[in-house]
């Protein structure tokens, strides 16, 4: 394992545990933020954040990568393959 930072024109291999995409998101339902839990919203063809983790189980399409502030848009989302 090498510490050391990656310089320009150098690669570095990432390896995830899921597929990447992006999602639209409703945030009116509360702010939506890097690291959030992602569930169906109310809006039909929308994700929200998920506030209760025992009512998201089960339901949880998956974790947000970037925030969102009361509005509707799109997020990079780490999709759960279940």
């Amino acid at each position: 394992f090498d510490d050391e930072p990656i310089s320009p024109g150098e690669y570095l291999n990432v390896v995830t545990l899921g597929m990447y995409r992006f999602a639209k998101v409703d945030a009116t339902y509360g702010a939506i933020h890097a690291g959030d839990l992602l569930v169906a919203s109310p809006h039909a063809g929308y994700a929200m954040k998920a506030t209760d983790r025992l009512q998201a189980v089960g339901a949880i399409i998956g974790k947000a990568l970037g925030d969102l502030d009361g509005s509707t848009g799109t997020v990079p989302v780490m999709a759960t393959l279940q």
